[in-house]
């Protein structure tokens, strides 16, 4: 990684771009995360064309983002949704779906935006655009209208992605390490916790508001605030001056990017690991979809009249979530060095089991929010055992390419379990929907990585043996 990091600070030197730099190190089949970690690294040494207004100019934007995105929170959203008249089949339709064009969308975004140049303005409209999706949600929620509302969080998924895609380049651009805006971004997840339970507050504790002789209940007042916030973070961004920085266009066909990506997956996909790392993957993914979809509605109808309110229930249980998954790397790093990469894909997978199992077998708020803390650390224990696995199996030249396709490969089957998940939550309930989760995940994808644990495990073996074999014809 050293021996990187003086190669890219040799380009930067010499005047490469940092798009030029990204494409010649994903050619060598280095991944995109490692390739900004070196440039996070050396951005302090290496002098750049940037103002000091920038990073206050995105200081303020990442504020209000982290606001709306906890006043707006998803939980939140999908229960509002079931209050409009949404049923439990069409909530989950509408969230598979969500992820499906979230998937297909933003790997499409993701490569143009690693192509050409998105101006500060297309961002900016991105921002307004998801802001004043809040707004019609407000208002299919006034009308009780749930295919307005629908249609809504449809296109909240277009802005909210094409937003964050576009705006992850520009913050590359930028350094980081001064100041307040160096708290916001290690620390903004803070300032979300505390958004989503201020909204908790406002919903719980506002009924009515008049205004201008119209009672609008408090679930307008909290997508208003998140619209407001989205709409000033879109506006803000219109005052970053983007010809301060170095921009050049390196344009490519997709469809010769598509049909080179295609091309390497028949290659990645002869090797059998990676399959039951792509089935494992989509299985566990599906289970996520579904449960996320559900979770906060389970907890508003069970403990409605108890706890510390219906909406701050969800609010107090979630912001835990987030505190756990702070300590997730540190969890992860020493699991690690005790015992091997692997097993903490089935470590971290029985944890994330123990979810939707704490929500059917022992529903009280305590062993709810215990259960929670303890699925999304599993998670994401799995998220990163999955990123050592495909390191260890797959060539570095065809990396970049696994993972570009990763995303939109795992929710093509949502086509047909998102439906079989939703329909089991209409006509079951949702005891039995997490049951069901809960089972699907140790008895289907617990195997699954047992068998790549016996495969990697004869794989090595073979190796070790070979190399014995030709160290005793040398000697």
């Amino acid at each position: 990684m050293v021996g990187l990091q003086e190669e890219v600070k040799q380009w930067l030197d010499s005047g490469v771009s940092i798009e030029i730099i990204e494409q010649r190190l994903g050619e060598r089949g280095i991944l995109e995360r490692d390739v900004d970690k070196v440039l996070s690294k050396i951005m302090k040494k290496v002098k750049r064309n940037t103002k000091k207004d920038h990073t206050r100019v995105l200081f303020f934007k990442e504020l209000f983002d982290r606001i709306a995105y906890g006043i707006g929170s998803h939980q939140f959203v999908n229960v509002i949704f079931m209050l409009s008249g949404a049923s439990y089949f069409l909530i989950g339709i509408t969230d598979g779906i969500r992820e499906i064009i979230s998937s297909f969308f933003g790997s499409y975004l993701n490569h143009y935006s690693a192509k050409h140049w998105v101006s500060r303005k297309i961002i900016g409209i991105t921002g307004i655009l998801f802001g004043f999706c809040f707004v019609l949600m407000g208002i299919a929620r006034y009308l009780k209208s749930t295919w307005m509302f629908m249609f809504a969080i449809l296109m909240a998924t277009i802005g909210v992605v094409g937003h964050g895609e576009f705006y992850s380049r520009l913050q590359k651009r930028v350094p980081k390490e001064k100041g307040w805006a160096k708290y916001m971004y290690k620390h903004g997840i803070l300032i979300t916790a505390l958004s989503m339970l201020i909204s908790a507050v406002i919903l719980d504790r506002i009924s009515f508001l008049n205004f201008w002789g119209y009672h609008l209940n408090s679930y307008i007042l909290v997508f208003g605030i998140a619209a407001l916030c989205f709409i000033i973070s879109g506006i803000v961004i219109s005052f970053f001056n983007e010809k301060d920085l170095d921009l050049e266009e390196h344009p490519e066909i997709f469809g010769k990017f598509f049909k080179t990506t295609m091309s390497n997956a028949k290659i990645i996909f002869k090797n059998r690991l990676v399959v039951l790392l792509v089935i494992a993957a989509t299985i566990s993914g599906f289970v996520q979809v579904i449960g996320n979809s559900f979770y906060g509605i389970y907890i508003f109808q069970t403990f409605r009249n108890i706890g510390f309110g219906s909406f701050a229930n969800i609010a107090v249980v979630f912001v835990l979530s987030l505190s756990g998954s702070m300590i997730t790397p540190l969890i992860t790093r020493q699991i690690s060095k005790e015992y091997g990469k692997f097993p903490m894909l089935i470590f971290g997978t029985m944890l994330t089991a123990i979810m939707p199992m704490a929500y059917y077998y022992n529903p009280n708020l305590l062993s709810i929010g215990v259960g929670t803390i303890i699925g999304v650390i599993g998670s994401a224990i799995v998220g990163i055992a999955q990123g050592f696995l495909a390191d260890e199996i797959i060539h570095h030249q065809l990396k970049e390419s696994y993972f570009r396709m990763h995303g939109i490969i795992t929710v093509i089957p949502y086509l047909i379990t998102v439906p079989v998940g939703a329909f089991i939550a209409q006509n079951l309930g949702l005891n039995k929907l997490f049951l069901i989760l809960s089972l699907t995940l140790v008895c289907l994808v617990v195997p699954v990585y047992f068998i790549v644990m016996v495969i990697l495990e004869k794989r090595n073996k073979k190796k070790h043996n070979l190399r014995g074999v030709n160290t005793t014809q040398v000697f």
